[in-house]
């Protein structure tokens, strides 16, 4: 009966890798950075986005991890379609952060190197929370991948800076 639904393994583990990362996608197109006005709701709305991603890794970490890590480097139509996704979906943070830079609570920069930076972060982390030893804590997890993430787009807010002392 397996060959009644999948043409081979490589064509079941696509059907599970697809349906393991299709809703990060749809957490990624539903971000909304443009209504950002401070670094407290940029981190708010990244959040949103990254416990989905939790949610995702906690419910099939060694669908993901295997996705993340092995996939794209094979050659069958797995890999194809997963190294499509990863580049849709640096594409994809590219352009908000292209859209973003220099804008409002936004740091300008290089959207290119801004863009793999942040999902190079975001990759090598969610495979490390997948490890068979680690105790992924979704909540937590997410909330500091936001507050990185938010570091590394979001200029430091501006304090009050005191008057230097004069002394003598």
């Amino acid at each position: 009966t397996f060959y009644r639904y999948f043409r081979d393994v490589d064509d079941a583990f696509a059907e599970l890798a697809r349906r393991a990362l299709e809703p990060i996608a749809l957490a990624a197109s539903a971000l909304e950075l443009a209504g950002a006005r401070t670094d407290a709701d940029v981190e708010r709305r990244l959040r949103a986005y990254y416990e989905v991603l939790a949610r995702q890794l906690a419910l099939h970490p060694g669908v993901i991890r295997e996705a993340l890590l092995v996939a794209p480097s094979s050659t069958g139509q797995a890999g194809r379609e997963l190294s499509v996704f990863l580049d849709r979906m640096r594409a994809y943070l590219e352009k908000l952060i292209a859209e973003h830079s220099g804008r409002g609570p936004f740091r300008p920069g290089d959207p290119k190197i801004v863009a793999a930076a942040v999902f190079g972060m975001g990759l090598g982390a969610a495979p490390a929370a997948t490890e068979p030893d680690a105790s992924l804590d979704p909540e937590h997890w997410a909330r500091e991948m936001a507050r990185l993430e938010t570091g590394a787009l979001v200029r430091p807010s501006e304090s009050p800076r005191r008057a230097p002392r004069r002394t003598g």
